[in-house]
């Protein structure tokens, strides 16, 4: 029969022997998927706003000013945000 009050408790942590992981375990690394979405989120925003108020202050349609700053926000801010999201986190990433 085996003795449960001399069994030693379980670590305080995940890691072997129960130390917490020390050096480049211990740092983490940076969200690129979080990133990229927020990024793609704010470019959208940015350029479909900034066209969009751009050429409605140059005359042209409500209507129209929305559907070529909604064109431009989905082809040119999406990927520049994606891109800028992404790798903005790993530029100051140290490792």
């Amino acid at each position: 029969m085996v003795d449960t009050a001399a069994t030693p408790a379980p670590p305080a942590s995940d890691a072997p022997g129960g130390a917490p992981p020390a050096g480049a375990a211990a740092r983490r690394t940076p969200n690129v998927k979080r990133s990229a979405i927020v990024g793609a989120l704010v470019g959208f925003t940015v350029a479909t706003t900034g066209v969009g108020v751009s050429l409605l202050l140059d005359g042209m349609d409500a209507v129209q000013a929305f559907g070529v700053g909604t064109f431009v926000g989905v082809w040119g801010g999406l990927g520049f945000g994606v891109m800028m999201g992404a790798t903005i986190p790993l530029a100051r990433d140290p490792g």
